[in-house]
């Protein structure tokens, strides 16, 4: 061959190279410019309806079925009960399905997928059977009340789909997986609540079977296993930042049972038969910086020695465990914020990157340059960086040491610019000596007194109550009622100061 007819050749190439990456990029850019936001509103004026914003479908598999990929499906308050008794299925589509806002928990509260399943005619709320990747997104819906043999509120078959900010309550397996059940499936599982879910077997949150979710930020709490695996039953994948409470499991792991994961930043309270079993057959890979505290019948049963482990310094003994402490997590009533004297506060791992992440409450993590530990990241007093409830010297230490560092998450920047300077300063002065207020002195003067009782009888039995005001302050647990929860709290600071 001639040298010109190599370069010819070459050129030729280069020049294919050239067309098919600017096909694929022009083809994805199409993809992403013709995605449209599909409707739906149960009360909508025509049923089916067309799925714009004015005639929105009336259910959601309308919605999910008229969808092409990256489509996104917008959903109004309402009750929706799946059409099949298998649940509302994606049928493999990389679409993204939310309620009106997803950050709001007053919105994902009343955005329910009611299932209304019975043993005599189950139904589920949400089936991922088709390969579904992480572009498959359920964000921000309450679902309730499903009852299938596995599964009883969403069935993950050979699939690995985000959810995130959903409630996920009331629901019934007969045999695993109350909340969830995945079955193969590596889901990404996160800012979810996950609670009083029921399996008779095992997994009363959630079961898995050859299953890897990764679950972050979740609270899960009051479940039940009539076997094992009151919260999680085994898992290969991981499990960050969640608080696990109140799980029961009528015979081993309350908490976590035959679970080969990494477990880090997470709170262990008053589970049953174990926050954490270990079975025969598997043992979890690491547990780091987290907290036990008040597990009934021992914080980790351990394979290796076939014996109960209690306590801090007896977990951390274990080669697969260290940072761990065991004391009260000073919890609020809701059972998962933290009280600002907790010590979970600042005390998760150090290292670890969570910029991508947000709690419970679609807070940024790592307000004061080091994680809490469970689902909540504590809101101080500005300038409060140990935080103890105060801005005094101990603060400004802190900004003096890093003054005029920069960065998303570096200690002493106050006011979210990324460098700490003379703005950050500002900001501490003003709060100088401020002390952290009894969350029931609902006027902020010092005392709990009958200006405060005003204020929460004037919102007394509001049911709308949502972040960032929370009624006045009214609805001490933040559950979106100021009921006779918050007066028992509100009782029990009766003139505080």
């Amino acid at each position: 061959m001639a040298r010109g007819e190599s370069k010819l050749i070459i050129k030729d190439k280069s020049r294919l190279v050239r067309s098919v990456i600017f096909s694929v990029v022009f083809w994805l850019a199409a993809c992403f410019c013709t995605a449209e936001t599909i409707y739906v509103d149960v009360n909508g004026p025509n049923d089916p309806g067309t799925g714009s914003f004015n005639d929105p479908f009336q259910r959601i598999e309308s919605a999910i079925d008229s969808a092409q990929s990256y489509d996104i499906v917008i959903v109004a308050p309402g009750h929706y009960r799946p059409l099949s008794s298998t649940g509302i299925d994606f049928n493999g589509k990389a679409i993204t399905v939310r309620s009106t806002d997803p950050n709001d928990r007053q919105i994902v509260g009343a955005t329910i997928v009611d299932s209304n399943g019975t043993e005599a005619e189950p139904r589920r709320g949400f089936y991922f059977h088709n390969n579904e990747g992480a572009d498959s997104i359920l964000n921000g819906f309450t679902i309730i009340n499903g009852h299938q043999p596995n599964g009883g509120g969403i069935y993950c078959f050979f699939a690995a789909p985000t959810i995130t900010n959903c409630i996920i309550a009331d629901n019934t397996a007969g045999s695993y997986g109350g909340g969830i059940n995945c079955f193969s499936a590596s889901p990404k599982i996160s800012n979810c609540i996950i609670t009083n879910n029921t399996a008779a077997y095992n997994g009363g949150g959630i079961y898995c079977f050859s299953a890897s979710p990764n679950v972050t930020d979740c609270v899960i709490t009051s479940n039940t296993a009539g076997r094992y695996g009151g919260a999680v039953a085994s898992s290969y994948g991981s499990i960050t930042s969640c608080t696990i409470g109140n799980n029961i499991a009528d015979s081993n792991g309350g908490g976590l049972y035959n679970c080969n994961c990494s477990i880090s930043n997470c709170i262990f309270l008053n589970n049953t038969n174990h926050a954490i079993y270990e079975s025969y057959s598997l043992d979890v890979q690491t547990v780091t910086y987290c907290l036990f505290y008040d597990n009934p019948d021992g914080d980790w049963y351990d394979n290796e020695t076939l014996s109960t482990i209690i306590g801090a310094d007896a977990i951390n003994s274990l080669p697969e465990a260290n940072d761990i402490i065991d004391a009260d997590p000073l919890l609020k009533p809701d059972g998962y914020h933290l009280q600002v004297t907790s010590p979970c506060v600042n005390a998760g791992d150090p290292l670890a990157d969570y910029n991508s992440q947000a709690d419970i409450d679609n807070q940024r993590r790592m307000l004061y340059g080091r994680i809490d530990i469970g689902a909540d990241e504590v809101l101080s007093i500005a300038g409060d960086f140990e935080p103890d409830g105060d801005v005094d010297a101990v603060d400004i230490a802190v900004v003096s040491e890093h003054w005029l560092q920069n960065g998303p998450d570096t200690t002493g920047n106050i006011n979210g610019d990324n460098i700490v300077n003379f703005s950050d300063f500002v900001l501490l002065a003003q709060n100088w000596m401020k002390v952290q207020k009894d969350i029931s002195d609902l006027n902020q003067d010092g005392i709990v007194n009958f200006n405060d009782f005003g204020v929460l009888a004037y919102y007394w039995m509001e049911n709308v109550c949502s972040q960032p005001h929370w009624c006045q302050g009214s609805d001490l647990d933040n559950s979106g009622y100021v009921d006779f929860t918050d007066l028992m709290t509100f009782a029990a600071s009766w003139l505080s100061e």
